[in-house]
Parts: C-alpha cells; structure tokens; sequence
C-alpha cells in the first residue's frame, strides 16, 4: 500500500512539475521551457489575433484567426484552453526540426493547411463528407449510409468508427476536421 502511495504522489508530482512551466506574459501569451533548458517554446497572439506558436528547433506554425474560430470557438479568451492547445502542439512538435506551418480557413469556409511550401486541404462537403487533397494523396471522413463515420484514404485504408469511438475522439479532438488531420498525420503521411 505504501509503495502504491509513493508511486501516485510521484506521478501527481510529476504532473504538477510539467504543467508549472507554463509562464503566462504580460500580453497573455504563453511561453515554456524544459526543465534542462535545452528546448524553449512560445505561443503568441498577433496583431490580426492569430495565434503563433514557435520553438527552439525553428518550427513556426500560424492558427489563423478564421481557423481558430471555425476550430477552436473562444480560444482567445479561454486559457485553459489556449494552455491545452499550446501543450498539445509542444508535445507534437518538440522532436521536429524547421516544420513550418500556416492554418487558414478560405473564402468557401474549407479548411486549408500549408506545410513547409506544401498546401494541403480539409474541404466540407453538404452531406457531412471531409475530404483531404495534398500532392498524390487524399483521403475522405464521412458518415455511410449506417450513420457511422468511415474514414478512406488512397493508400487503402478504411476505418469504420463506432458510436463510442466517435464520441472519444470528438472529446479529444474537438473537431470532425481535427480528426481527419490525425487519420491523415498517423495513416496516410508516414
């Protein structure tokens, strides 16, 4: 039981020591650093109130206004949220080097996503279907004729998401667009 105990308080210590880097500025824009030093992030508001976020390995990645709307309803003015979000983009991105980045949202409201010179983009169709377009590659979520959500990519992959997963990743994702990035980042560019 005791060793139990000491493993939890370690591990509520451990949290608690991560999420205390997190350093809030005078203009409410976040900025972190590794305990060691060796890896510094910051997560910056713009004068057009995209956010920007950049680390020590070079990488830039811009949150255009419009997306973070679309996306991220309120992020501006939720730091908890804005906390998460930045935590979630330094956890992604600490091992990469020079990715560069820019989310935008176009005049037909589709989400459009370049990535170092490489434009990508997240279109919403009427009947609920998402689809993916970059280079060679694409890929689709949509819901099928069950109303279960399939994701389909040109690389044949297929994936029927049940109720509960759906729910779960919509927790975790927030978005049907957010999801559709992580099938493409995980299955379709390796």
């Amino acid at each position: 039981m005791n060793k139990l105990l000491i493993v939890l308080f370690l591990m509520i210590a451990g949290i608690n020591s991560y999420s205390q880097k997190i350093e809030t500025d005078i203009f409410d824009d976040l900025k972190y650093e590794s305990r060691d030093r060796s890896y510094r992030a910051s997560f910056k508001k713009n004068i057009f109130d995209d956010l920007q976020f950049s680390d020590s390995n070079g990488n830039n990645i811009t949150l255009n206004k419009k997306y973070l709307d679309l996306i991220y309803d309120g992020i501006l003015k939720d730091m908890d949220a804005k906390s998460e979000l930045f935590m979630q983009l330094i956890y992604k991105h600490r091992h990469d080097n020079r990715y560069k980045a820019r989310y935008s949202v176009d005049i037909f409201d589709d989400v459009v996503i370049k990535e170092n010179k490489t434009e990508k983009s997240i279109k919403g169709r009427i009947n609920e279907t998402l689809e993916f377009n970059s280079d060679n590659v694409n890929a689709t979520l949509q819901k099928d004729v069950f109303n279960k959500w399939v994701y389909k990519d040109s690389h044949g992959n297929e994936i029927k998401i049940s109720k509960e997963t759906w729910k779960s990743l919509i927790n975790r994702y927030r978005t049907k667009e957010n999801i559709l990035h992580h099938f493409v980042q995980d299955l379709l560019i390796l």
